[in-house]
């Protein structure tokens, strides 16, 4: 009769541990959930502090001139001269922007420097969401994908999507 009592406790036991585990293993889910939640609302304060150490509202208003994009980058340099190398960032509306000056390359232009405008949306609070890649503003105006940008793939095989084309047209001229 003892044995049957110590059996039963036995299961009981085996029981609560199991019912423990699986409520630890839940509670751990969520605190990682919420930890993820918490660590991606944080960045994006972050973003939005940034942005007002940055000044004002940007006065693009989602242009599609490059140049306006160039300008906006030198300004927030306190350049009045357009230099022979730049890197600017800045985050604006959801995007985070990026201007980069440097030598030309010549299957794109004659010309001795180049400017690239780029922006990538500013990554969502919720991980499940993926981002959508890098796009580069044309001259003509239109943003163009990082992924038709490209003549080959990192393994060295040719791009399909390739379009020389907006490949030249996101190589900005400087002079």
């Amino acid at each position: 009769m003892q044995a049957q009592y110590m059996m039963k406790d036995t299961a009981k036991n085996a029981v609560k541990k199991e019912v423990a585990g699986e409520a630890v293993e839940k509670a751990g889910k969520e605190a990682v959930e919420e930890a993820a939640e918490k660590l991606a609302k944080d960045a994006v304060d972050d973003v939005a502090q940034t942005t007002k150490k940055l000044g004002k509202e940007s006065k693009l208003n989602h242009s599609t001139n490059p140049k306006d994009y160039l300008d906006e980058a030198l300004s927030q340099q306190g350049l009045k001269e357009v230099p022979k190398g730049l890197k600017q960032k800045w985050i604006d509306r959801g995007y985070n922007y990026e201007v980069r000056i440097h030598p030309s390359e010549k299957q794109y232009t004659s010309s001795e420097s180049i400017y690239r405008v780029a922006r990538k949306k500013v990554a969502s609070s919720d991980p499940k969401v993926q981002g959508t890649g890098t796009e580069y503003l044309g001259s003509d105006g239109n943003w163009y994908h990082e992924s038709i940008l490209k003549e080959f793939n990192r393994k060295g095989v040719a791009n399909p999507l390739f379009n020389e084309d907006a490949a030249r047209l996101t190589h900005i001229p400087l002079n």
